[in-house]
């Protein structure tokens, strides 16, 4: 069997035999495709394969009058030990208990031992037999030879198979490695049937086998809408248009290396929640959002344990977008818990800086000073970009973008009254200055409760209203946010977006402290 890339496991199971090497762990989630896969090599290669498995020890007639009850296990070497050419295979290794595991550490350490496999789906290898350096052997994504064949019986899914790029073949192959393999041809076979082009095909074979993806608690799928919409913020939509060309087939045929990450900072209710949908939207990406929270254990060293099964998951998950919101309020409890948010950076910065996946990484901030310094360094993020309070023309856009939403849309299911006049547009934008667009919109949401509660369409005074009641974040805020800005001003972060005015001190504040306007209502 010569080395080739469409057989990697294969031949780095010929070369571990030829070295000697009597020792491997299988990791893998389909245990089924595993069992086959080496039986067809171990055919290939003039051997045999006895497959040894956990019910059959339990079984009555397995068992001696004397001797461990266990000795099953260990039976098979010394019937066959003149047969040169069997391999033996150990299903589940998580599921033998300590006796079993003692007894085959024994016997291994004995001349003449044959080749011995063990399927480890858990990753949970340990014991004795670890000191003997065993070979693994990633059978987490198939290989494409297997894909082939599988494909072979169908005439249409095979032909439409083979006209598929290396590229979309290659993303074809990880996204099978997350679900069982018989499983995921069944959903090949389908989106080959349903789907003509490569895009379609990806984003269809990707829903269906994330869907059957067991996730831990700590990744959490985010839904997205049909359709996301965001005001100004120009220069950081250019970047994502422009790294959506990573994602294609000229990138990969070019060796281009795939986007990291982004690291959006800014204050609270900029839109830098609504930036991560609008990317995974463009790029026709599944976003998660990491829950550090679910990672914690009661016990010493739980969490140490899921921080190292999360990253390993990672390296294996098809193309994605993780999404770390609030990364600054890490470091706020670094205090408690035995420093476990420390233990959490040191096993990010590790899997950032060695991660085999294309898992992109998204990560939100409202303040850069609660950040760890390594943060900072080039290579684990693309692009850091500083989201600031929207300046006029961007607030024309958020108004805009909100009368739409909550007037125009709920008017045409008769569910919001209509404004009588002209909208004030101007004006508005003017006495808004400083608000953030989550602001914005609440205004828009007060103003129509307002007028709901008074049973009369809706008037600009009702707008004009909340917004003399409402104290923005840029004033009760403003030395944070302004020093946010001087990163921006000295160059070191490059701003989503154009910076059209300073945050002044409100001269007129004292009238945001007065009672709430009871102007029209009628208690």
């Amino acid at each position: 069997m010569k080395p080739s890339p469409r057989y990697p496991a294969a031949w780095q199971l010929v070369r571990a035999l030829c070295q000697g090497q009597r020792l491997f762990v299988v990791r893998t989630w389909d245990e089924r495709y595993a069992v086959d896969w080496l039986t067809h090599v171990a055919r290939a290669l003039g051997y045999r394969l006895q497959l040894i498995s956990y019910s059959e020890s339990l079984h009555p007639s397995r068992y001696l009058k004397s001797g461990p009850k266990y000795r099953f296990f260990v039976l098979p070497y010394e019937e066959w030990a003149k047969d040169k050419h069997m391999l033996f295979l150990y299903r589940l290794w998580h599921s033998y208990n300590q006796e079993i595991r003692k007894q085959l550490e024994e016997f291994y350490t004995k001349d003449g031992v044959k080749p011995l496999f063990f399927i480890d789906p858990k990753g949970d290898f340990s014991g004795t037999l670890l000191l003997e350096r065993p070979t693994f052997l990633s059978l987490f994504e198939p290989e494409m030879e297997s894909i082939s064949l599988a494909l072979r019986a169908h005439r249409k899914s095979g032909k439409k198979w083979k006209r598929l790029s290396p590229w979309a073949q290659g993303e074809v192959r990880r996204l099978l490695g997350q679900v069982p393999f018989s499983v995921g041809i069944r959903e090949l076979r389908a989106a080959l049937a349903a789907a003509d082009e490569e895009a379609a095909l990806l984003v269809r074979l990707r829903e269906r086998c994330l869907a059957r993806l067991p996730l831990p608690e700590a990744l959490i799928p985010v839904p997205l809408p049909e359709k996301v919409e965001i005001a100004g913020l120009p220069y950081l939509r250019a970047w994502i248009h422009s790294m959506k060309k990573a994602f294609t087939q000229e990138a990969y045929l070019f060796e281009l290396p795939k986007p990291r990450g982004l690291f959006l900072i800014g204050p609270p209710g900029t839109g830098k929640g609504l930036a991560v949908h609008y990317l995974a939207q463009t790029w026709n990406l599944p976003l998660f959002r990491l829950d550090v929270g679910a990672l914690l254990g009661r016990s010493y060293g739980t969490s140490e344990a899921n921080y190292r099964k999360l990253f390993s998951l990672l390296n294996q998950m098809p193309t994605s977008i993780l999404w770390l919101d609030y990364l600054e309020s890490l470091k706020g409890r670094r205090s408690t818990l035995h420093r476990w948010e420390g233990s959490f950076f040191s096993y990010l910065f590790h899997w950032m800086d060695t991660r085999k996946g294309d898992v992109f990484v998204v990560a939100t901030a409202n303040n850069i000073d609660h950040l760890p310094p390594e943060l900072l360094r080039r290579g684990r993020f693309d692009e850091w970009f500083f989201v600031d309070l929207p300046g006029a023309s961007q607030r024309r856009e958020l108004w805009e973008l909100f009368w739409r939403r909550y007037v125009e849309g709920e008017r045409r299911r008769g569910a919001a009254p209509p404004i009588e006049s002209d909208v004030p547009w101007e004006k508005w934008v003017e006495a808004s200055r400083g608000f953030s667009g989550a602001e914005i919109e609440q205004v828009f949401k007060q103003a129509l409760q307002r007028a709901w509660a008074l049973r009369r369409p809706l008037q600009p005074r009702d707008v004009e209203i909340v917004l003399e009641q409402t104290v923005p974040q840029a004033v009760m805020q403003r030395e944070s946010i302004q020093a946010l800005r001087r990163w921006v001003l000295e160059g070191l972060i490059p701003p989503a977006g154009p910076l059209e005015e300073e945050i002044l001190p409100y001269t007129s504040v004292a009238r945001n402290l007065r009672p709430p306007s009871q102007e029209g209502l009628v208690v």
